[in-house]
């Protein structure tokens, strides 16, 4: 973005308090009036979540806390976001595109009023969690060990396995 410059000579009137006739101004010289953007900075919202085999993308985004300003009250920030994490582990989400409307709907684009900074966000999908236990088997002492080969879900799990996910447990 970059700063205007207003280069209109406006009228401007003046005058000394208390009006006591002592002050007398002799010249007046104009100055230069520069707005400059209002640099905030954001970033895509941090997620996580258990593993389910949709992707998690980011939807919103924040500011940081270093942020030196904020939007003005009544503006919009229209942003696009880029990057997912679909299986366990850690993924970065980042702002590719943003945009600054004066109002909610949408029609007046003041983007250039604002210097924004972008950083990046993350994205983490935890192992998904399942318990689990060999089912109950006995059988007469005959010297060899009992080895489980069935197994079951525990009731009070929160998660179990997937539609189409199998387990396959090793016993040694």
């Amino acid at each position: 973005a970059n700063p205007e410059t207003v280069m209109e000579e406006p009228t401007v009137t003046i005058t000394v308090y208390p009006e006591t006739g002592n002050v007398r101004i002799l010249e007046i010289d104009f100055g230069t009036l520069e707005i400059l953007p209002r640099e905030i900075h954001i970033k895509p919202l941090d997620m996580e979540k258990v593993y389910d085999e949709i992707p998690l993308i980011p939807e919103m985004w924040e500011y940081l806390e270093e942020s030196p300003y904020f939007l003005l009250k009544g503006h919009s920030l229209v942003v696009e976001y880029e990057g997912s994490q679909t299986d366990a582990g850690l993924g970065i989400s980042k702002i590719f595109s943003y945009r600054v409307f004066a109002d909610a709907s949408n029609q007046t684009d003041i983007t250039e009023n604002y210097d924004i900074k972008t950083f990046d966000g993350t994205l983490l999908v935890n192992p998904r969690p399942i318990r689990i236990k060999p089912k109950d088997e006995s059988k007469i002492y005959d010297g060899v060990p009992l080895i489980p080969v069935d197994w079951e879900f525990l009731p009070d799990g929160i998660y179990g396995l997937l539609e189409g996910h199998s387990l396959t447990v090793m016993t040694y």
